[in-house]
């Protein structure tokens, strides 16, 4: 995954991007489980700690270990301790299995080597009620003859979620 010069300037980021009000609006909640692909430096994942509280979990992956440690940092210095971060390719990832209500990939899933296996890994993340969401960028998924997918647009902000059944037999 490339890394986003931008990515580390939350005060830049945040004048056009709301990590709150997305989390939130995603259905985010109090004590779910939270998996952040391609987290960087955590624009998403430590809002995202503080919506699902201690009950919770969040977990981060990335490639870029500079920023996984920054995140660290971030995370001890605001006494986060509902986060696990793991440096590694979204690819050839997969932090847990069928644990999370939520995986989320924001403006990344452009970034990656092979975005259909991040989605593959995602998939396999989630609770068989979890959403996939991803943000921005458009994902062109064959959906051809299934009842199994369904989209939603999320208004102005240009998220998505996906939503997928367990059993689904298609590129995700």
């Amino acid at each position: 995954m490339n890394a986003h010069r931008f990515f580390d300037d939350e005060k830049e980021r945040r004048t056009w991007q709301n990590p709150k009000a997305i989390l939130t609006q995603i259905g985010l909640k109090h004590s779910f489980t939270f998996v952040d692909v391609g987290c960087g430096y955590g624009f998403s994942a430590l809002p995202a700690a503080k919506l699902v509280g201690k009950d919770g979990k969040v977990y981060g992956l990335d490639s870029n270990d500079e920023a996984i440690r920054k995140l660290k940092e971030k995370a001890a210095e605001k006494g986060v301790d509902n986060l696990y971060l793991k440096v590694g390719k979204a690819e050839e990832n997969i932090l847990c299995e069928a644990c999370a209500d939520i995986a989320f990939l924001g403006i990344v899933l452009h970034d990656f080597n092979d975005p259909i296996q991040v989605l593959k890994n995602s998939k396999r993340m989630l609770k068989p009620t979890g959403k996939l969401v991803k943000r921005a960028q458009p994902i062109f998924v064959d959906v051809t003859n299934t009842k199994e997918f369904r989209m939603e647009n999320h208004g102005e902000d240009t998220s998505s979620v996906l939503w997928f059944r367990r059993g689904w037999k298609s590129y995700c």
